[in-house]
């Protein structure tokens, strides 16, 4: 993924860096001075965000505008918009929304509906039977639905409806809370009446060559409308399914690509061969990129990084460099630096992996370099598809703009490195963490050294192995059409029942080989990069070829030994870690008898296995907290009992609220805006929903409601309570002086030695844990506590 001059690039930050695109060469001192630029650049972002307020407000009308289409043709009716620019890292000054037609029923769900195969990163909708009647206006002769007869007829009925009845902002939902959001399984808040307003900002409808802007009032704002179908199931060209296991944040990759899937109204460049051009949709899965950037805390270094090449952009767009940005788009900045985490999680040193703050400056440079490369030489510009650059340009784009592009880019970099002449020594923060991330990564390296050539796996990495590896099957289970594996044919054949369970592990197996085989290969044509010679490199393609097919054979032979294997068939198969211990077994036992072609190949996975599995096995309880599914599955009860009548909304909500976080939070707000009238709306599919009127009752009522929040009297005495305790606090220790005994830790040494009075982020309890306050690397006080399990 990326283009080939950003392999080239000194991958290991620490030291001098030289950018293998633009040729300039930074200092580590020069490194140290960008850091705080970058600081800078992203509190720049951080102030330049819309308020809350007016994106409530533009929200409703957007949402107005698209229920008023879908009440004259129900063909586009929208049960709710979809949010793309929440949570984003990198967030244009407008508005961005996604517009489903929730009246087609989920592509590949049914016969009457399917997803074609186009070109990579695009395809076609096929309707046949009843949809094709719906429809039969916008399909093709060859029975495909029309994009552009689609948008047209959309943008016509957008354009009446701008004094529309309806909206309502609580009906947008961010990409990660769409696959959450069935029919019968969530509810949410609505103002009792909807007040329209008689000075409701002036409307702009501009129809572009992707987008539909929608522009509020005087410049006040602005929104990007996209039109979609949604698909079900995952696509074969997809990034996910070639994320090997090894990988630190394969868990995340894989559980986050199982939906969320969508075919967008975008068209393909002019540089793409395509057959039926105004009939292919472009690919999208906003759910999972959405996922990727609410992984990360907005005070993590690769945030930072993000925030200072958003302001970057806008500055070469601004002009403050030579000439002004034309083609290149914020969503192909945000791809490369998606991709720039992706290497940055295979690094082999623990202290470049967790991307400390002391390396912002050296990844935000590699980015600019890659953006330089793209603009200058092209090469793959997407993330979740490998599409070329024409594929992620901005509206009004021509090929002619790229070396306009490219010589911008470079004079930002001309620029950073005219910025970057003070020499600034790392802060005690930044040494801090080093040694840290240091000896975490040194007991890392003691314990595989300890674990000898066949290493021991305990339950903890068994179960983190286990896990990925059956999210691995997940997506691969949902796609459509995929190809067929090198081992298809050897997997394929004639079971009974009591031999499923092996089966199921040989999958597993062959997955695993084909991952170690692929990722040998990346790393001989990377090693092969830049070689002048021709004849060498031709002479190496042809040996890598040949062992490939001796490689293919040994694997097949390895596989049918495990299918003959008596001693399996009498293991308890059923125990995930019985199966993933067996795989592991099978696996250096290929490596070791087969030295000449599995061993080379075998020997760098699995000690790519052992390594991330010692590390994320500790952080699989806390993954596993965050995906909230015990909140998810109490707010589907919750609905069910309110469609099947079992539940009183009000009374069955104030119980829920003892117990989940969504209706505390959902009681809390009625409660303080008691004066407002509100209803509860439970969707039921089709564009259709039953609501409720809500109305808490007061606390000497009903009894629960008196353990579920403090009234505002309560809670402003506790405040003054809380306050006055702060000020006395504070004025005996100004008096008399803290009395408590400061307990100094022995890593503390380089700290006190620096002198003056700054205060660490982190402090250092007696019992030798960490309490973590605001540090860049998430895991940095988790692994503190584990170092001292492990000494």
């Amino acid at each position: 993924m990326g283009s080939g001059a950003s392999g080239l690039a000194s991958e290991t930050p620490g030291g001098d860096l030289r950018l293998p695109a633009s040729g300039l060469r930074f200092s580590l001192n020069q490194l140290r001075t960008l850091n705080s630029y970058v600081d800078n650049l992203w509190e720049e972002d951080q102030t330049g965000r819309i308020s809350t307020e007016l994106e409530s407000a533009v929200e409703s009308l957007v949402q107005r505008i698209v229920d008023g289409a879908g009440q004259r043709d129900p063909r586009f009716r929208c049960c709710h918009l979809i949010a793309l620019h929440r949570g984003k890292k990198m967030r244009s000054r407008s508005l961005e929304y996604l517009v489903t037609l929730d009246s087609l029923p989920p592509l590949n769900s049914g016969e009457d509906c399917s997803l074609q195969d186009g070109p990579v990163g695009y395809g076609r909708i096929r309707l046949t039977g009843r949809e094709a009647d719906k429809w039969e206006e916008f399909l093709t002769p060859s029975g495909y639905l029309c994009r552009d007869k689609v948008v047209e007829r959309w943008v016509e009925l957008i354009a009446r409806c701008t004094s529309a009845r309806g909206g309502g902002g609580s009906r947008v939902l961010c990409a990660r809370a769409v696959k959450h959001a069935a029919p019968y399984t969530h509810c949410y808040l609505q103002r009792g009446t909807t007040l329209l307003s008689n000075n409701d900002r002036r409307l702009a409808i501009v129809e572009g060559a992707a987008w539909v802007m929608v522009r509020v009032g005087a410049g006040e704002a602005e929104a990007k409308l996209m039109l979609g179908a949604r698909v079900q199931g995952c696509n074969a060209a997809a990034y996910t399914n070639r994320v090997p296991l090894i990988h630190p944040m394969a868990l995340l990759h894989y559980t986050s690509a199982q939906g969320g899937y969508y075919a967008a109204a975008v068209g393909p460049p002019s540089s793409l061969v395509c057959g039926d051009r105004s009939a292919t949709w472009q690919l999208w899965q906003p759910a999972l990129e959405a996922a990727l950037d609410a992984h990360c805390s907005h005070l993590a270094t690769a945030a930072r990084v993000a925030g200072a090449l958003n302001v970057l952009l806008d500055k070469m767009r601004e002009g403050a460099y030579q000439g002004t940005l034309r083609v290149l788009s914020r969503y192909a900045a945000s791809c490369a630096v998606r991709r720039r985490v992706d290497r940055i999680g295979a690094y082999p040193a623990a202290a470049a992996r967790c991307l400390p703050a002391l390396h912002a400056a050296h990844h935000l440079l590699l980015l600019l370099d890659e953006l330089y490369s793209l603009c200058e030489r092209g090469g793959i510009a997407g993330y979740v598809y490998p599409v070329e650059r024409g594929s992620v340009v901005r509206r009004g784009a021509r090929d002619a703009d790229w070396q306009f592009d490219a010589a911008c880019v470079k004079s930002c970099l001309q620029q950073l490195h005219h910025v970057a002449g003070e020499d600034i020594p790392p802060s005690p923060s930044d040494c801090l963490e080093t040694a840290l991330l240091n000896r975490w990564e040194s007991l890392n390296r003691e314990a595989k050294a300890s674990a000898g050539t066949t290493p021991s796996y305990s339950k903890r990495q068994l179960r983190y192995l286990w896990r990925v590896a059956s999210e691995l099957l997940k997506c691969k289970s949902m796609v459509a059409c995929e190809n067929h594996s090198t081992f298809k044919a050897n997997l394929i054949q004639v079971t009974s029942l009591n031999q499923e369970p092996i089966e199921d592990l040989i999958h597993v197996l062959a997955i695993m080989l084909d991952q170690a085989r692929d990722l040998y290969l990346n790393n001989f044509h990377s090693k092969s990069v830049g070689e002048f010679d021709r004849d060498l490199s031709v002479y190496r393609s042809k040996k890598w070829n040949k062992l490939k097919d001796y490689y293919d054979a040994s694997s097949a032979c390895l596989i049918d030994a495990v299918r003959r294997d008596p001693e399996l068939r009498r293991e308890d198969l059923k125990d995930p870690l019985v199966v993933m211990k067996n795989i592991l077994n099978w696996l250096y036992k290929g490596a070791k008898d087969d030295k000449k072609y599995l061993g080379p190949v075998l020997r760098p996975y699995l000690d790519g296995l052992f390594s991330t599995s010692i590390e994320n096995s500790w952080f699989l309880e806390d993954f596993d907290g965050k995906k909230c599914v015990q909140e998810f599955e109490g707010l589907k009860e919750y609905c069910m009992g309110v469609h099947d009548g079992s539940l009183e909304p009000c009374m069955g909500l104030l119980d829920a609220a003892k117990k989940f976080a969504w209706a505390k939070a959902m009681v809390d707000f009625v409660d303080r805006f008691r004066h407002i009238d509100f209803r509860l709306v439970f969707p039921t599919g089709e564009g259709m929903a039953i609501s409720y009127p809500i109305k808490l009752p007061s606390r000497r009522e009903h009894s629960s409601a008196r353990t579920l929040t403090l009234s505002r009297r309560d809670k402003a005495e506790a405040k003054l309570r809380l306050a006055k305790r702060c000020v006395l606090g504070a004025f005996a220790t100004a008096l008399v002086g803290d009395r408590r005994r400061v307990v100094f830790h022995q890593r503390c040494a380089m700290l006190r030695c620096c002198g003056g009075v700054w205060l660490p982020p982190i402090i250092f309890i007696g019992t030798h844990s960490l309490a973590l306050a605001e540090t860049d690397s998430a895991k940095l006080g988790f692994l503190c506590g584990k170092m001292r399990a492990m000494d």
